[in-house]
């Protein structure tokens, strides 16, 4: 799998108020398998998720910002 970039404290406090997606949700919103996120991350036709906790997320806002830029 794709490394996740790290938050910083700073981006932490920045993001309560963000909404985080899994790859679960992604692959839901696109109508795949959780394995086809993975490999689109990988292959960089997917923003890198953030870890958060321990979890691996993604920004709602930055995969919004990616599905405008790719219309």
């Amino acid at each position: 799998m794709a490394s996740a970039a790290i938050l910083t404290p700073a981006e932490i406090r920045a993001a309560v108020d963000e909404r985080f997606l899994r790859d679960t949700d992604l692959a839901e919103r696109y109508g795949i398998h959780r394995n086809t996120i993975w490999r689109w991350v990988r292959d960089g036709k997917l923003p890198r998720p953030v870890a958060i906790g321990g979890s691996t997320r993604w920004r709602l806002s930055e995969i919004v910002a990616f599905e405008l830029a790719s219309q």
